[in-house]
């Protein structure tokens, strides 16, 4: 679990949020709720998960799966998910991604996760997709 020694390496994780203050703010809240995962390499923080139980019409939600862009496609954000999953009391897990992202889409359909559907409107241009495991498969 990430602890607040953890955070300074949390915010500097991945890419730039459009909204770095609300992004900083989401984390902090997930380390103090214990819902945020750090996946450690030698002491350096290369990677996270926020799961929000109970937050997505009464489900868990993966609300947001990091990867440093040093350590990608190393299978890190496969192990958090299946860690997740492997965790969470409830008989299903939802998350989303935008379209634009293909490697998440990628790693959801190569874990066995269903297309639920498409929010538009979010982000200008790029909609959201909506995926869950359901049943056996969580």
């Amino acid at each position: 679990m990430a602890s607040h020694a953890d955070l300074g390496a949390l915010f500097e994780c991945g890419p730039r949020s459009a909204n770095p203050v609300r992004r900083r703010a989401q984390i902090e809240l997930a380390v103090d709720r214990g819902q945020c995962i750090v996946w450690d390499n030698n002491g350096q923080v290369v990677g996270f998960i926020v799961t929000l139980p109970d937050h997505f019409f009464g489900r868990d939600f993966v609300d947001l799966l990091v990867v440093s862009e040093s350590h990608r496609r190393q299978g890190i954000g496969r192990s958090l998910m299946r860690i997740v999953v492997k965790s969470v009391a409830a008989a299903e897990v939802w998350t989303s991604t935008n379209e634009s992202n293909i490697a998440m889409r990628g790693l959801l359909a190569s874990e066995g996760w269903s297309f639920s559907g498409t929010l538009r409107g979010l982000d200008e241009g790029d909609s959201e997709l909506v995926f869950y495991l359901r049943g056996m498969d969580v």
